[in-house]
């Protein structure tokens, strides 16, 4: 298909729509997941955002807990605010606790 320039009316130019394809994924790459199972009571902030649904703030709400009391089952991670019971059922395959 052939468009006229908006500047100069007498050429022409031609457009290549094999170009434009706005329905192109975007492949971004992932970080890797974590398979290995982590200490809570050891574990470093990076080391805790690489659990799956656990961010920035999360890992640093389980730094601060851990620091006033050390987690003596996974379970008590339910004390945390902003971790409820559907978020523990995602997370405790990927978390143990070592005192």
């Amino acid at each position: 298909m052939i468009v006229k320039d908006f500047f100069n009316y007498t050429n022409t130019v031609p457009i290549d729509y094999n170009a434009y394809k706005p329905h192109t994924k975007i492949i971004v790459p992932h970080k890797k997941k974590r398979f290995t199972k982590l200490n809570i009571n050891e574990a470093s902030a990076v080391e805790l955002m690489d659990v799956p649904s656990i961010g920035k703030k999360t890992a640093k709400k389980i730094i601060c807990f851990r620091g006033k009391k050390k987690f003596k089952s996974v379970r008590e991670i339910t004390k945390i605010k902003g971790i409820g019971l559907k978020r523990y059922e995602k997370i405790k395959k990927y978390l143990f606790v070592k005192n």
